[in-house]
C-alpha cells in the first residue's frame, strides 16, 4: 500500500471496515435533514415571505428580481468554491469535517432569517446568501460519500434511498409548519412565519447529527504543507477541467446536466410564488401542495432508483425530461387549485427521478481517488444552473409582468437537456447491467 507521501492517488483505506447499513442510513439521514432548508426556506415559506412581506414596499417586479438575484449570487459563490473545496477534501480526506462546517454555517444563517421582517431587505438578502452557499456546499460534501458507500451496481438504488429520505424530511418539516401558516403571508402572521424558519434551523441541525457522527472518510490523506494545498487543489481542478473539455462524454453530460437542472432549480425557487400569485393559493394551500410534492418526490426517487439499476440512468433521465416538458405545459395552462395539485404530483416524480439519476451518473464516472473533486464539479454545474435559471425567470417575470411567460420559458432548458442526452458520446453512461 502506498505511503502517505507517495505521489500516487490515494486508495480506499483497508484499515477502515466496509460501510454498514447503519452508516448508509446515517448518510441518507443527512438528505432527510437538509431537505428542511430547501423545502421551507428556498421553496415554500421564505421565498414568499421575502417577496411579499420583507420586500412589500419594493413592488412585485423588484421583489422578483431581488429574489432571483439572491439565488444567483449565492450559487455563483458556491460554484466557484465547489471544485476547489472538493479537491481540498480529496487531499485532506476531510469531507466529513467540511460537511460539519457547512452545516453549522447554514443553520446559523437560517436562525438569522428567523428575526428579519418587513423592510429588512439587505439583512435578509445577505443572510439568505450565506445560508444558501453553505447549504449548497454541504450537498456536495455529502454526495461525495456515495461512491464509498455503494457498489457500482447499487449506486442508483442507494442514491434513490437518499433522495427518498430527503423528501420524507421535507414532508416532516411541512407537517410541523402547517399550523403556522393558517394566517397566511400577512403582517399579522409574521411571528408564526418566523417560528417556522426557526424550526427549520433546529430541524436541520438535530437531524444532521447522526451523519456527522457516524460517516467515515475512506480516503487516505496526502501529506502536503498547508501552503501547497491550494496550489495542488488548483492543479487538480485544472486537470479535471481539461479532462472535461477534451472528453466528449464528460463535456456533453455536464452540459446536459446544467441545462435540465436550470429548469428544475427554477421550478423549485419559484413554484410557491407562482402558485400564490397566479393560481391563488393560500398559505395552507401551499403547504398541502408541497406535502403532495414531497410524497410524490420520495416515490419518484425510490422507484426510479430501481429503474436506473435495471435500465440505466441515461434512459431514466430522458424519460423524466419528457415528463417535465409535459408538466411545464400543463402548469402554463392551469388556472385551478385542484389541477395544480395534480401537476405538483407529476413534478414531484420528475424532481426525485432527475436528482437521483444525475447523482448516480456522477458516481459512476468519478475515479476512486477524485470522487470529492468530481462531485465538486457536479456541485459546480448544479450551482451554476441555480444561479442562471431562477435569475432568468425573475428577470423575464419583472420585464414581462407575467409569471406564466417566465414559466413557459423554462421549456428551453428541459428540451435542450433532452436533446443533449441523446448524443452518441453518452451511449455508454451507466449501461443496463448484463444478466449474470
Amino acid at each position: 500500500m502506498p505511503s502517505p507521501t507517495d505521489s500516487h492517488p490515494p486508495e480506499i483505506s483497508r484499515q477502515i471496515p466496509p460501510p454498514t447499513r447503519k452508516e448508509i442510513m446515517a448518510w441518507c439521514g443527512y438528505d432527510f435533514a437538509n431537505s428542511s432548508f430547501s423545502t421551507i426556506i428556498v421553496t415554500v415559506v421564505f421565498s414568499v415571505y421575502f417577496t411579499k412581506i420583507i420586500c412589500a414596499d419594493a413592488g412585485p417586479g423588484r421583489a422578483d428580481f431581488l429574489w432571483g438575484l439572491a439565488g444567483t449570487l449565492s450559487q455563483s459563490v458556491a460554484l466557484v468554491l465547489s471544485p476547489f473545496l472538493g479537491a481540498w477534501a480529496d487531499f485532506r480526506a476531510s469531507k466529513k469535517r467540511l460537511l460539519a462546517i457547512s452545516t453549522a454555517i447554514c443553520c446559523a444563517g437560517t436562525l438569522g432569517l428567523a428575526v428579519v421582517g418587513h423592510g429588512d431587505i439587505l439583512t435578509a438578502f445577505f443572510l439568505f446568501i450565506v445560508a444558501n452557499i453553505a447549504f449548497s456546499l454541504g450537498e456536495n460534501f455529502n454526495a461525495g460519500f456515495l461512491p464509498e458507500l455503494a457498489k457500482p451496481e447499487e449506486t442508483g438504488r442507494i442514491s434513490g434511498y437518499g433522495w427518498a429520505f430527503g423528501y420524507v424530511g421535507g414532508l416532516a418539516s411541512l407537517f410541523v409548519c402547517l399550523p403556522l401558516l393558517k394566517g397566511g403571508f400577512t403582517v399579522e402572521n409574521v411571528p408564526d412565519l418566523r417560528l417556522s424558519i426557526l424550526f427549520t434551523a433546529l430541524f436541520f441541525a438535530l437531524c444532521a447529527l447522526p451523519a456527522l457522527l457516524i460517516l467515515r472518510d475512506r480516503s487516505i490523506p496526502r501529506i502536503l504543507p498547508a501552503r501547497d494545498i491550494f496550489r495542488a487543489s488548483f492543479a487538480s481542478v485544472w486537470e479535471t477541467t481539461k479532462e472535461i473539455a477534451r472528453r466528449p462524454l464528460l463535456r456533453t453530460f455536464f452540459s446536459a446536466f446544467f441545462l435540465y437542472t436550470c429548469g428544475v432549480t427554477t421550478v423549485i425557487s419559484w413554484a410557491a410564488i407562482y402558485a400564490e400569485r397566479e393560481i391563488g393559493f393560500t398559505g395552507q394551500n401551499l403547504i398541502m401542495l408541497f406535502l403532495v410534492l414531497q410524497i410524490s418526490g420520495s416515490v419518484g426517487a425510490f422507484a426510479f432508483g430501481f429503474v436506473q439499476d435495471k435500465w440505466g440512468s441515461l434512459l431514466t433521465l430522458r424519460l423524466t425530461l419528457v415528463l417535465w416538458i409535459g408538466v411545464i405545459v400543463a402548469a402554463y395552462y392551469c388556472h385551478s387549485v385542484n389541477g395544480f395539485y395534480l401537476i405538483g404530483n407529476l413534478a414531484g416524480l420528475g424532481i426525485g427521478s432527475l436528482q437521483s439519476a444525475g447523482r448516480a451518473v456522477v458516481a459512476y464516472l468519478a475515479p476512486p481517488d477524485r470522487r470529492a473533486e468530481y462531485f465538486g464539479f457536479w456541485g459546480l454545474f448544479s450551482k451554476l444552473s441555480a444561479a442562471v435559471g431562477p435569475f432568468v425567470y425573475g428577470t423575464v417575470s419583472a420585464i414581462s409582468g407575467s409569471q406564466r411567460i417566465a414559466l413557459l420559458g423554462t421549456l428551453v432548458f428541459f428540451i435542450s437537456g433532452f436533446i443533449l442526452l441523446g448524443a452518441p458520446s453518452l451511449r455508454h453512461i451507466h449501461p443496463r447491467p448484463e444478466k449474470a
